[in-house]
């Protein structure tokens, strides 16, 4: 199989690898991080350094989730990742409302990726978001918007 990756598809996934193997780091950083937490004078000064770590991991993680989301898009078509989901209909949304509106629209879209097919993926928001690339509230005040 490996034998089969053409160069640009292996510098894609090496990558991938690459940004899996930071990430992994940075989160078993915050977890070293937190360990003893109980048996410390002073949790205070390790809370927040545990703090620190966990969102230097979080950041790591959601770089690797957009990277990942990325190549699998570039590497598979027809793969209905959240990225791919919300620029379908980020870009029929810039197209649907005019200026100013239409920016607000694809941040939202943009937002929402992260907040309900990410973090939310079981829910009727999700579930709007897969289908509208918004939530039935946002499209609703949007569309209030734009008739007043």
């Amino acid at each position: 199989m490996s034998g089969d990756i053409d160069q640009h598809t292996r510098g894609k996934l090496e990558a991938v690898d690459k940004r899996l193997a930071a990430a992994n780091a940075e989160i078993a950083a915050a977890v070293e991080q937190s360990t003893g937490l109980l048996g410390t004078e002073h949790p205070e000064f390790q809370l927040r350094n545990t703090h620190t770590e966990l969102l230097d991991a979080y950041r790591e993680l959601v770089n690797t989730i957009d990277m990942v989301e990325r190549v699998l898009g570039d590497l598979d078509e027809h793969s209905e990742t959240p990225k791919q989901i919300t620029s379908d209909h980020a870009g029929r949304l810039g197209e649907t409302y005019d200026e100013p509106l239409s920016y607000l629209a694809v941040q939202l879209v943009n937002k929402n990726r992260r907040k309900w097919l990410h973090a939310k993926p079981e829910t009727n928001g999700a579930r709007e978001v897969e289908r509208h690339g918004l939530t039935e509230n946002q499209r609703r005040w949007l569309n209030d918007v734009v008739d007043e």
